[in-house]
């Protein structure tokens, strides 16, 4: 078996990423993410694409992050730091209204962060040790290990609390609301590129929820045409 090598500042930031979304039930823009900490995108595709390992203790938080029944309770950190990174000057609800649901199961999925601009499953992998051999233990036997798949992937799972961020600087009327709106819908969209779901769809299911409501402000998706 060939020897797999991780990049290892990619590993990282991948395996912070994953912590930091466990901790705050959904964290931040991943492109973004990875642009911040100058983390090379090719070598961060290359683990994702060849199921190159990372940690291998992560597996019970990849299984909270993919769930999607997980209730969104209590204070929500992802609306008051996009509210503090993009200057938003208007009060913004701490916790999200009772009408807000996740995408259904099957746009959920599509969610999980993959390489680029694909639409194939691209799971993390984790390095598993195997027992050595009388042979391997003299020197003989080259199997150290094996490279196992996570049973759960990695939901970008900040993606619909930014449809409702964006929707609720809209609707109170920030003086930069347009703008803010634009540039959210921007992050949406270079996400996605991380994503099976497209814009389309996830414009789609937010234009669907938003018309539940009473309220007459037009989908935050408009912005997206001007």
């Amino acid at each position: 078996m060939p020897r797999m090598w991780t990049p290892r500042r990619e590993r990282i930031g991948i395996e912070v990423y994953i912590h930091l979304t466990y901790d705050e039930n959904g964290f931040w823009f991943f492109d973004d993410f990875i642009r911040r900490l100058r983390i090379n995108r090719n070598l961060i595709e290359r683990i994702l694409g060849k199921g190159l390992p990372v940690s291998s203790r992560i597996g019970e938080k990849l299984e909270r992050i993919s769930n999607r029944d997980l209730g969104l309770v209590g204070s929500i950190a992802f609306i008051p730091r996009c509210a503090s990174l993009m200057g938003v000057t208007v009060d913004l609800p701490r916790t999200l209204p009772n009408w807000f649901s996740n995408p259904p199961e099957e746009l959920w999925e599509k969610l999980a962060l993959g390489v680029r601009s694909s639409e194939a499953e691209f799971p993390l992998h984790h390095w598993v040790e195997v027992p050595r051999s009388e042979d391997s233990a003299n020197g003989s036997g080259k199997v150290k290990g094996m490279i196992w798949k996570y049973q759960n992937p990695m939901i970008l799972r900040h993606i619909p609390l930014a449809y409702y961020t964006a929707q609720e600087i809209w609707c109170r009327r920030d003086p930069e609301a347009r703008k803010i709106g634009t540039r959210i819908l921007d992050m949406i969209s270079k996400d996605l590129k991380w994503c099976a779901a497209t814009v389309d769809e996830m414009d789609v299911w937010w234009d669907s929820v938003w018309s539940q409501c009473d309220d007459d402000t037009p989908s935050v998706t408009k912005l997206r045409h001007g």
